[in-house]
């Protein structure tokens, strides 16, 4: 049974999120005094979630067709995890930053992050969700299915 007001609360701060994740992306995109690797692990974090919000808002009552709704628990399983992915490289760079490493100069840390991130923050959940949908696909979508 579904409750109407969990529902709502839902809604609304789902809503709320999405509207403060829209404009945090807009400020890290159009703000270019702004922009460095800080900013954009930020804008990452901030994409992923935006997105796993929104897919979460207008398809998680949609459990028909079944493929639908599998593709549909997949995704948001991948840009969640994609989500705590960014925030341990947050961390990562927070640490090395703060720590200020004599073996790493600044910029040659911003170079490593700047390599490594992408393949990291995307790749390392891709490779996840893929190793679990393959073990287990049955375990994605609703257990009436």
């Amino acid at each position: 049974e579904e409750d109407p007001v969990l529902s709502l609360i839902t809604c609304v701060g789902l809503g709320v999120s999405l509207l403060c994740l829209l404009l945090v992306a807009l400020t890290f995109l159009l703000c270019r005094a702004i922009q460095n690797t800080s900013t954009s692990l930020h804008l990452q974090l901030s994409l992923c979630l935006l997105l796993a919000h929104l897919l979460f808002l207008t398809a998680i009552d949609r459990t028909q067709p079944k493929v639908l709704c599998r593709v549909t628990e997949v995704t948001l399983h991948y840009l969640y995890l994609a989500s705590f992915t960014w925030m341990l490289l947050q961390g990562l760079f927070l640490f090395l930053t703060v720590r200020n490493l004599t073996v790493l100069s600044s910029s040659s840390r911003n170079r490593l992050m700047r390599r490594l991130m992408f393949p990291v923050g995307y790749g390392v959940p891709a490779a996840i969700v893929a190793m679990s949908a393959a073990a287990r696909p049955h375990l994605y979508g609703t257990p009436a299915q």
